[in-house]
């Protein structure tokens, strides 16, 4: 089987609406740290059908007294150039903050900088610039801080592949004005290119020592099933913890098991199990601790979805020792197009529902991502349906956004190929899925293609909810982009 590159873009979000944090986050696994920075704007050029866009979303804040508004601009390719957050002040709209953004000719993000407010005037903070190889790899992230004068070095990522795989990140900090190491990670694949095996070092000194490292082991159908985390003693491996997987016929995650190494035997620490309905969209969670002799129910989390399988309610439950008692709950509306337009979160105080703030992720159609905090939220798109809205009445090189978005098992994926990729005639083209580890899951087209619109089915009944990367290829241009699979 054949691995893509892991390609560096942000993974954030898992849908509209992100609350159930459906992979779990962990600092060493490879699918959180390689794909957690924003880099590459992969966003189409073209509109192939209809788009919504968020122009502004409006949270209210219970803990901090403060409403807050992010309004967002947009260049003619529909790249985010600015995204401005501001505060609502004696009855006014404050700035408090912005984010900027450049990009290169090819659509790459190239620079992003952050500014403040401050006694009527925009303050520089900090900035990162990237640079990419040929095939569009990220391999030097820069960051920066303004001193008042000038911008300062900061810190510098690094990254290095072989054979289109990512297979070392380094991170430096700079230092009595120069770069002195910090960080680095190291990538090891199987015969099948699935990644084996991470491992992380510091500096010290004057040479890198062992820090960490993990074992990957997956089914015969390529689902993890065993996520090993060692650590190293100055002479060898120690185990430190264990995440064990189990799958049911659908490939949808039911059981996840997490446990502590006692430095003789291996200790049950918590566990998860997940039902799903027959669409395969999660309906519970449950998560239960070890006491040494039995499992104790802990936390309960429920999902209420409406007819076109939006999520419209979360329900979050704590255990008291004899019942579920309610916890939290946030309530969600979507517009006809299925887009989230307003959040309501609130927590039980014992006798009633009151206002309390959430965590909600938010995209649009093209992948643009917010994470918003408060007890409620209204967000303002507008809609793109024709291609004069976009831009020159041409075809460009372009991978859209599939259709729908989530989906459950099958999605639509439209691209076009320009004249000006090659010449009049045929090329060949490669489309081709890829799950977050870069691990190739489905070749879609592989043939020669003239210049002109396409547009192919997705059927992905026999893999497993999560998200997966889909890489156009025609010549020396690629584009990626990401999908979320919901069953």
């Amino acid at each position: 089987m054949n691995s893509m590159k892991l390609t560096i873009i942000a993974l954030i979000t898992i849908s509209f609406v992100n609350i159930d944090n459906y992979a779990q986050r962990n600092i060493y696994n490879t699918a959180d740290y390689v794909l957690s920075s924003p880099t590459k704007n992969e966003l189409y050029k073209i509109s192939l059908g209809m788009t919504s866009l968020i122009d502004s979303i409006i949270v209210y804040k219970k803990s901090s007294g403060y409403n807050e508004k992010i309004s967002v601009q947009y260049d003619s390719n529909n790249n985010i150039i600015s995204k401005l957050k501001q505060e609502w002040v004696n009855n006014k709209w404050e700035n408090l903050k912005r984010y900027l953004y450049k990009y290169d000719e090819k659509g790459y993000n190239i620079e992003y900088q952050i500014e403040n407010w401050d006694n009527n005037e925009w303050i520089k903070n900090l900035k990162l610039t990237f640079s990419y190889n040929v095939n569009g790899d990220l391999i030097t992230r820069l960051y920066e801080k303004w001193d008042e004068t000038n911008w300062v070095n900061y810190s510098r990522e690094t990254y290095s592949y072989e054979d289109s795989m990512l297979v070392s990140w380094v991170k430096e900090k700079y230092e009595n004005d120069q770069w002195v190491n910090f960080y680095l990670r190291t990538y090891n694949y199987n015969n099948q290119n699935y990644m084996s095996m991470q491992i992380g070092k510091k500096w010290v000194g004057s040479k890198w020592l062992n820090d960490w490292k993990i074992t990957y082991t997956y089914d015969d159908i390529g689902n993890l099933t065993v996520f090993l985390l060692e650590d190293w003693n100055d002479s060898l491996w120690i185990n430190k913890s264990k995440q064990t997987y189990s799958y049911d016929q659908n490939n949808n995650l039911i059981l996840f098991l997490f446990e502590d190494w006692n430095g003789a035997l291996w200790e049950y620490s918590y566990k998860e199990s997940y039902s799903y309905n027959p669409n395969n969209k999660k309906t519970m969670w449950l998560r239960e601790m070890w006491d040494g002799n039995q499992w104790i129910n802990y936390w309960h989390g429920i999902y209420t979805y409406n007819t076109n399988q939006n999520l419209i309610e979360y329900l979050f439950e704590s255990w008291d020792g004899t019942q579920w008692g309610n916890g939290q709950r946030t309530t969600y509306s979507y517009d006809s197009y299925g887009n989230l337009i307003s959040f309501v979160g609130e927590k039980w105080d014992g006798y009633n529902w009151i206002s309390s703030d959430v965590s909600v992720y938010v995209s649009d159609s093209l992948g643009n991502e917010f994470y918003l905090y408060g007890n409620q939220g209204d967000l303002y798109y507008h809609t793109i349906t024709g291609i004069n809205e976009i831009g020159e009445n041409r075809i460009y090189f372009s991978l859209s956004q599939n259709y729908p978005n989530p989906f459950n098992p099958t999605t639509t994926i439209k691209y076009a190929i320009p004249q000006t990729v090659g010449s009049k005639h045929a090329l060949t083209l490669r489309l081709k899925v890829y799950d977050v580890l870069g691990r190739e899951v489905k070749t879609l087209v592989n043939k020669e293609q003239a210049p002109g619109e396409y547009k192919v089915d997705f059927n992905a009944g026999d893999l497993p909810s999560g998200v997966y990367l889909y890489r156009l290829q025609a010549g020396d241009n690629v584009k990626v982009r990401k999908m979320l699979l919901l069953k």
